[in-house]
């Protein structure tokens, strides 16, 4: 349907299967099983899993051509001309990091937003900060975000980017006028939320920054 992800300028899709999808796009293997273990700290313990995704990234080299990088989760919904919008403010040259969510650490990975540069930063420290950070006890996005602040990637706030149920904000009905609205985990659900974020909103109906 080219929403979500395939709206973007360039998609890759990460998975333990290479089950083809629309428009050509087969994913890339990243592990041959996805199920990862249960933390306390956080639910799910998959930092290694993104890990590799993240290095399959640097080796494919594409990222480098564009100034933001998204990574959604597939029971994601978000509309990519208001992610246009939210990022048209942001200076393009800098390593920031968007802080989507006002509860716990911040940065929440059904819908993680980094520029270029502090992917760029990341490359550079992944060693440091597997080395440095006790990366097999978090999450991903726990992990990212300890990496980023450990080699100096700015943490810009925009509480506009994400609804989601994991920070205590319902995402359904999908009326917020935010960004992201996560998790709808049925095709039904995934479309019934789009369709509800792209009604024309009315004056009262406005995003955070």
């Amino acid at each position: 349907m080219g929403v979500g992800i395939f709206s973007c300028d360039e998609t890759m899709v990460f998975s333990d299967k290479k089950v083809p999808l629309a428009s050509g796009i087969v994913p890339i293997i990243v592990a041959k099983n996805l199920t990862a273990p249960e933390g306390t700290v956080e639910h799910i313990l998959n930092t290694e899993i993104f890990m590799n995704a993240w290095e399959l990234i640097r080796t494919h080299g594409n990222y480098k051509q564009f100034d933001w990088i998204v990574k959604a989760d597939p029971d994601c919904v978000f509309v990519f001309s208001r992610l246009q919008d939210h990022l048209s403010t942001i200076p393009a040259d800098g390593n920031q990091y968007i802080v989507n969510c006002k509860v716990s650490f911040g940065f929440f990975g059904s819908f993680e937003v980094i520029s270029r540069g502090a992917l760029d930063l990341y490359y550079a420290g992944a060693k440091r900060c597997k080395d440095e950070l006790d990366w097999a006890s978090e999450g991903e996005d726990l992990y990212m975000k300890d990496c980023f602040d450990l080699l100096g990637a700015e943490a810009f706030e925009d509480f506009g980017m994400l609804t989601d149920g994991y920070c205590l904000e319902p995402p359904s009905p999908c009326l917020s006028g935010k960004v992201a609205f996560h998790a709808m985990k049925t095709v039904g659900q995934y479309f019934e939320c789009l369709e509800e974020a792209e009604r024309p909103t009315s004056s009262s109906e406005t995003h955070e920054a």
